[in-house]
Order: structure tokens, then C-alpha cells, then sequence
């Protein structure tokens, strides 16, 4: 988890991230349980709070697919091949 903390926002590229467990994916999450932490993906904390405030559809319609967030952050985090 500390690694994400290291990578800049996965939307604005700012340094100082927070991690960012994404919701409703298919990872057998329910209902109040968070997403396990290879799913983490790091956000500003402007980014990360529009994300709780606006939701998911709204956010993804705005920033792209979390998918497409996670890809990017396990690139960076050399569990991607180039």
C-alpha cells in the first residue's frame, strides 16, 4: 500500500496521493467492505473527494473507467509489462 502513497494522482499527477479503493467492481466486494488493496488506485485528495461526492458513474464519466486507473497504476508499479 505504501508504494501507492508514492505515485503521483492517477487523474492530475500530483504528488501526494491517497489510496483510492474502488467500489462495485467485480472483486467480490459487498456492500461497506472495502476492495482489497491491489485494487488501490492513488488519488489526490481533491480527486479522491470529488470521487465520494459526485459517485462512481459520474466520476468515471468524468475521469475514465477505474480499470483504465488500475491498469496505469500496476504499470507504474512494474505488475504490468510495458
Amino acid at each position: 500500500m505504501e508504494a501507492v502513497h508514492q505515485l503521483p494522482c492517477s487523474v492530475t499527477g500530483l504528488p501526494g496521493a491517497e489510496a483510492h479503493h474502488p467500489k462495485g467492481l467485480a472483486w467480490g466486494t459487498g456492500m461497506g467492505q472495502k476492495a482489497p488493496d491491489a485494487t488501490a488506485i492513488p488519488l489526490c485528495k481533491r480527486i479522491h473527494d470529488e470521487y465520494h461526492r459526485i459517485g462512481v458513474k459520474s466520476w468515471e464519466a468524468k475521469y475514465g473507467p477505474h480499470e483504465d486507473h488500475l491498469r496505469k497504476t500496476w504499470h507504474k508499479l512494474g505488475r504490468l509489462p510495458s
